[in-house]
């Protein structure tokens, strides 16, 4: 293993254990509207909740395509845990996507349709938990460089497969019922 590769997964490690998720569903200070602009009064929000929607569906779908190899590999004796650190840290900047585009949804809330306001409360309930595995996904591989194979690494890791399938899978359904309501207009 060469000192680049390993001083690489140390940063990685430690700026994403330092990362947190800033913006999440239902945080009122860390969410906060801006002054209105001319532009605020023609802005289409309703497109722009549907595109912020439909990219927490993709960065769900990310998760858990990253997270299902983590479960999977969780007994691979072959894959260091630098590889797992790396694959962590790419779900913990999906997850701080996400919370990113939670935020902006919240800003945006009051002119959201009603399904679309249950959307982002879910996406926001699913979000924190996710935010909630990655960090202990992080601290158990800071604490734990080569333990992959104890119960408490498979749990965090199952869990983020479990939940980022259900977020993807609740934000396809949400974009299906957005389809057929617009069909309907």
């Amino acid at each position: 293993m060469s000192v680049k590769y390993f001083a690489t997964t140390v940063f990685l490690l430690a700026g994403t254990a330092a990362m947190s998720v800033t913006c999440l569903a239902g945080s009122p200070q860390a969410c906060v509207a801006g002054t209105p602009t001319p532009a605020s009064y023609t802005w289409n929000f309703d497109r722009e909740a549907s595109q912020l929607l439909n990219g927490i569906q993709e960065d769900a779908v990310r998760v858990h395509d990253q997270a299902d190899l983590l479960r999977a590999t969780a007994m691979d004796f072959n894959l260091s845990w630098q590889s797992r650190a790396i694959r962590v840290a790419k779900v913990r900047k999906a997850v701080n996507d996400m919370a990113a585009k939670l935020c902006r949804l919240e800003v945006i809330r009051r002119v959201a349709a009603p399904w679309e306001q249950q959307g982002i409360d879910h996406a926001g309930r699913i979000v924190k938990l996710m935010d909630d595995n990655t960090i202990d996904t992080l601290a158990y591989l800071k604490a734990n460089e080569g333990r992959f194979w104890v119960p408490t690494y498979r749990e965090y890791v199952t869990n983020l497969d479990q939940e980022s399938g259900q977020l993807a899978h609740s934000m396809k359904a949400l974009q299906e019922y957005a389809r057929v309501q617009k069909t309907k207009a």
